[in-house]
């Protein structure tokens, strides 16, 4: 029934994705209270994704910039009961669009970083579950239809 619920979940924020693919900020919550916020950035010359993390009160505890040279975007964001930060989203390379999945720790080091090998796919949204276990949902274009 729980994993029912979490696809249900994913195919919502989907949805609402697809009404409203310019969101720019994220937010992330884990159950202690701590937050972290994920925003797009574009300077004009360069694309990054901004992560913060915050106390329950509001403080900052740090915040970064990933930036490798692709233009990446985020589409989702969830924290795990550890309190790692799960983001999803999309990495342009080669012109073709990817899956792009990053996994940073309470203390702001990124853990992995993964690009999906289909081309044409972006990433819309990712869940975690009580264990750690991480889904990430996304839509792939295949021809001109939308799979």
């Amino acid at each position: 029934m729980k994993s029912r619920l979490t696809l249900l979940t994913l195919l919502l924020a989907a949805a609402a994705w697809a009404q409203d693919g310019d969101t720019d900020v994220l937010t992330a919550h884990d159950d202690r209270g701590n937050i972290s916020t994920v925003y797009n950035l574009f300077d004009g010359a360069r694309h990054a994704i901004q992560v913060a993390r915050l106390s329950p009160q509001g403080g900052v505890h740090w915040t970064l910039d990933h930036s490798d040279g692709y233009w990446e975007k985020a589409n989702g964001a969830a924290m795990g009961p550890d309190g790692d930060l799960y983001v999803s989203g999309v990495r342009r390379a080669d012109r073709l669009r990817y899956f792009l999945s990053l996994k940073f720790d309470v203390g702001g080091y990124l853990l992995w970083e993964t690009q999906d090998n289909e081309p044409g796919c972006e990433s819309v949204g990712v869940v975690v579950d009580s264990l750690g276990n991480s889904i990430t949902a996304g839509v792939c274009k295949r021809g001109q239809t939308f799979p």
